[in-house]
């Protein structure tokens, strides 16, 4: 009885620390991914894998809009910016329930030290942020 109860311990103590280790940005692409799907709940993640790369400060400024006053403070700082990129690999079913495998690029595009801010507002998949998306598949409805 006593080794049974430990297996259990061990088991949930492994869920629980699963838990734990989730990746907040992996999280988001993985959100926003699912709100383009036909069948969200049919998402079923194959693999992940990310990297960092850094881009030049006056590039990320400019594609956020920032004011001259805002690129002369943020430079003084010497702020560093980074793009940080997940290509997730998953099955997911498609309009007639068939299970398609599908590879997306998510980036974020941060100041921050890690991406733990992203959402699924904020990343990008295949280049274009959820709204975008969403206005292709309102476009690709109405022709």
């Amino acid at each position: 009885m006593a080794r049974g109860g430990t297996y259990i311990l061990a088991c949930g103590l492994c869920f629980l620390l699963a838990g734990c280790f989730s990746d907040p940005f992996v999280d988001a692409c993985e959100q926003a991914v699912k709100e383009t799907l036909r069948a969200p709940s049919t998402y079923h993640r194959i693999n992940v894998t990310q990297k960092q790369v850094p881009i030049p400060l006056d590039a990320y400024l400019a594609a956020n809009e920032s004011s001259a006053s805002v690129r002369e403070f943020m430079s003084r700082l010497q702020k560093k910016a980074t793009r940080w990129i997940a290509y997730l690999e998953y099955d997911a079913s498609n309009a007639y329930g068939v299970a398609i495998r599908e590879a997306k690029e998510c980036s974020y595009e941060t100041l921050a030290e890690s991406p733990s801010d992203a959402t699924k507002f904020t990343v990008k998949i295949d280049g274009k942020d959820l709204i975008e998306k969403q206005m292709d598949a309102v476009r690709r409805v109405v022709k």
